[in-house]
């Protein structure tokens, strides 16, 4: 994990309940998944988009906030490739999104 968000997570580990306890450092996962009280679903890049139900991907383990956005150098685990092709994929999955709403209309 980038060095300066051991602390946060440390801290954000702490938090009761337990479900809140998992996270990238500085974001509690539970709290970027899905809006609470609304209809979801666990769904990969390679699902069919649904119209009114939030899309839940699978979480990505052993990554934290800065490989996401490609700043941690120091972790030679998260390859730039690796980071591209998420990127890829997700840009991928959001134009068939599109296409399921141009022919909802």
């Amino acid at each position: 994990m980038f060095a300066p968000f051991k602390i946060l997570a440390n801290l954000v580990g702490r938090q009761n309940p337990e479900s809140w306890r998992e996270g990238d450092g500085p974001v509690p996962l539970k709290s970027g998944l899905y809006p609470f009280n609304k209809p979801h679903k666990d769904i990969t890049f390679d699902s069919k988009p649904e119209l009114g139900l939030w899309g839940v991907m699978p979480t990505l383990k052993n990554w934290d906030h800065m490989d996401l956005v490609g700043w941690d150098l120091t972790d030679t685990r998260i390859k730039p490739k690796m980071v591209l092709g998420l990127y890829e994929q997700l840009a991928n999955y959001l134009s068939e999104v599109e296409k399921v709403q141009e022919s909802a209309k």
